[in-house]
């Protein structure tokens, strides 16, 4: 046997189909070692794709419990805020506890016939009363019988007077105590004396002084200086000014948009506001101004009719 073993280890065929078989063996076992390495690389890149995905469902998750949770609380607060108007109607109706004290101690004295004394508790709540209440109610029964507080009333009379006001500061003359200007109306002379120049917005008149023609909105009526001038009818003196051609001069308001002016004056003794009648001295004749020099001592007296300038002669008597 053994003799025959030795033969075929000796033989060439043997020995190439062993080499053979362990040439295959070792490649089967670098190809098998080749695969475990591959598949060791593969697997963690599938695994943290794995996980990834996983952590990803995990997430959304926990978005979706929040927002129901958020959800849940904003119905939450919904119905609070619908709950507390009815708990309000409901304390509303059934009266504050100070409310139910005094109807509770009330339905008691009236069982009593009126003869129970105060609680102890009724006392201290009294002495415990809130000083702000107190005024709200004392306010409240000064008010009016309108139902409006005494602040609004004032309010009310305060914008009553500004009103007034303001009407009298767009019409200066409102309500004078005297008849109204109007057409059929007379003025009496300011003074006594001849008519140096007259009245002329058609065409114009000669001036000596100043020599030259130009319309004339007025007329100058020949007076001393000194003479005293009177109103020439009731109203209010609403201007006492000064200027270069009639030096100093008085405005008097005699309603229905008629004012007179009187120019040429010194020692006025009235002021803006005054109430003249008729023939009251509103000042004396002044030397003439120096546009009028030639002319001589003189009054000028002008008339006007909302503004626009008319002859005053046509109403003096």
């Amino acid at each position: 046997m053994n003799r025959k073993m030795n033969k075929l280890f000796q033989s060439k065929t043997f020995m190439s189909v062993v080499l053979t078989m362990l040439v295959v063996a070792a490649s089967a076992a670098v190809v098998w070692g080749s695969r475990q390495e591959n598949e060791g690389e593969e697997n963690p890149s599938y695994a943290q794709e794995s996980q990834a995905q996983m952590q990803a469902a995990q997430d959304e998750t926990d978005a979706e419990q929040e927002t129901g949770q958020s959800n849940e609380v904003a119905g939450f607060a919904a119905v609070g805020e619908e709950q507390e108007p009815e708990e309000e109607s409901a304390a509303a109706a059934a009266g504050t506890p100070e409310e139910t004290a005094a109807d509770t101690a009330n339905a008691d004295g009236a069982d009593t016939g009126g003869l129970s004394e105060p609680s102890q508790e009724g006392e201290a709540a009294a002495a415990n009363a809130d000083p702000e209440t107190e005024t709200a109610a004392e306010e409240r029964d000064a008010a009016p019988e309108g139902g409006e507080p005494a602040e609004q009333g004032q309010a009310g009379e305060s914008e009553a007077e500004g009103a007034e006001a303001a009407s009298n500061l767009v019409n200066p003359v409102a309500e004078l105590p005297y008849t109204y200007f109007n057409e059929a109306s007379t003025l009496q002379w300011p003074v006594e004396g001849s008519v140096l120049l007259d009245f002329s917005m058609d065409s114009t008149i000669y001036y000596p002084t100043l020599d030259l023609y130009k319309t004339n909105p007025a007329v100058l009526i020949q007076a001393e200086p000194g003479t005293p001038v009177a109103a020439p009818a009731e109203g209010k003196v609403v201007t006492v000014d000064h200027n270069e051609e009639i030096g100093d001069f008085v405005v008097i308001d005699m309603g229905n948009g008629y004012q007179a002016k009187c120019g040429q004056l010194t020692e006025i003794p009235v002021t803006s506001g005054d109430i003249v009648e008729a023939g009251t001295v509103i000042g004396k004749v002044a030397e003439p101004t120096k546009y009028y020099v030639v002319e001589g001592g003189n009054l000028y007296f002008s008339m006007t009719k909302d503004g626009v300038p008319i002859d005053p002669l046509d109403y003096i008597q």
